[in-house]
């Protein structure tokens, strides 16, 4: 990646800067080591309505299929 990433700017591109790129592997490669805590994201309130309105959505559709 050293190699064949530039740190031009990356606002427009589709792929990140160098910089990016190297600290985004060095943290990944961290995770993984252990030696960084993994924080999960919780689910905020509107994940959770949405999950609860495909869920009760599935079992409408399914007793229609009953």
């Amino acid at each position: 990646m050293n190699l064949i990433a530039s740190n031009k700017d990356d606002t427009y591109s589709t792929h990140p800067s160098k910089s990016k790129r190297l600290e985004a592997i060095n943290k990944g490669y961290n995770k993984a080591l252990g030696k960084e805590t993994v924080v999960y994201q919780t689910p905020t309130n509107l994940q959770t309505a949405e999950e609860y309105f495909y869920s009760a959505y599935q079992k409408v559709e399914k007793t229609k299929d009953d």
